[in-house]
């Protein structure tokens, strides 16, 4: 996908970046490359040396928070960028979170656990700030990225997660995959291959090129944004199907139609003077 050359909007709007993992580092490599010069990144972890194969962090990084080794990746690269780092808990500090969302221009969140996306929604929801969720799954084989922008009638995160089988935030915290870390040397090459986490660079490659398009339409250009959602999408799917050692990608883009009992999206319900040509999805 061919995007406009960046507007002076885009470089001064400030992106929030919550989760500085495996994704949340990649996608800020490829906004910050793309030219966007304000980045405030969220993270409460530090970083660990599983975390290095997947990660922009170094192992000179290591013990260091994930917001700081991104922060010094970044701005060593690009002179021009400004980096904000918090290193803190969003499920902690909600009016903390709450400040950045309503500094930023865009929130995007690359969080695997349930609880704080649905936080950051409803936070972002009633400040009218579009939220782009980019996700890896599968160990890496798929790969999910979500809009939720109330100005374009989107449904919320809520929504969207109940539309593929996630209804609500998980009581058990999740535990990570193994397939993450760096497979023991047990001498097959097997666990390497199922290790490969793949789907890092497409999520974040289509995570960025999202945030890039709704900036551009918050700058006065509609078009990349209408490119990403023509079809009313307001989610898109990204699937590795093995082919030997040369896997291919399928790309579905999804309409998710918000629930009519959702209070949430009940007010943008209300509205019945959609149009196909102005809003993410139409009526």
């Amino acid at each position: 996908m061919k995007i406009a050359a960046l507007s002076d909007y885009m470089h001064d709007a400030n992106v929030l970046l919550v989760r500085c993992g495996s994704v949340g580092s990649m996608v800020a490599l490829h906004l910050a490359s793309a030219g966007v010069r304000h980045l405030t990144l969220v993270d409460k972890d530090n970083v660990e040396s599983s975390n290095l194969r997947r990660h922009l962090a170094t192992s000179h990084h290591v013990g260091q928070s994930k917001v700081s080794a991104v922060a010094e990746q970044l701005t060593s690269r690009f002179g021009r960028l400004r980096v904000s780092t918090e290193h803190f808990c969003v499920l902690s500090d909600p009016a903390r979170l709450r400040q950045l969302i309503v500094d930023a221009a865009i929130c995007l969140v690359a969080v695997d656990a349930e609880g704080p996306k649905y936080l950051i929604d409803r936070t972002a929801f009633y400040l009218a700030k579009p939220v782009v969720y980019a996700s890896v799954y599968g160990g890496g084989s798929g790969v999910e990225i979500i809009l939720q922008w109330q100005a374009q009638d989107t449904p919320c995160y809520g929504c969207s997660a109940n539309a593929v089988g996630r209804s609500g935030v998980e009581i058990e915290p999740a535990e990570e995959s193994s397939s993450y870390a760096v497979p023991s040397d047990d001498g097959s090459h097997l666990a390497w291959r199922d290790a490969d986490l793949t789907g890092i660079m497409p999520a974040a490659t289509l995570a960025a090129s999202l945030t890039r398009s709704i900036l551009e339409h918050q700058g006065g250009n509609p078009e990349p944004v209408r490119a990403f959602t023509g079809d009313g999408a307001n989610m898109w799917q990204l699937f590795t199907q093995p082919s030997g050692y040369l896997p291919t990608w399928r790309l579905e883009p999804r309409l998710v139609v918000p629930l009519t009992d959702c209070p949430q999206c009940a007010a943008s319900l209300t509205q019945q003077t959609r149009t196909s040509g102005n809003n993410a999805y139409p009526s």
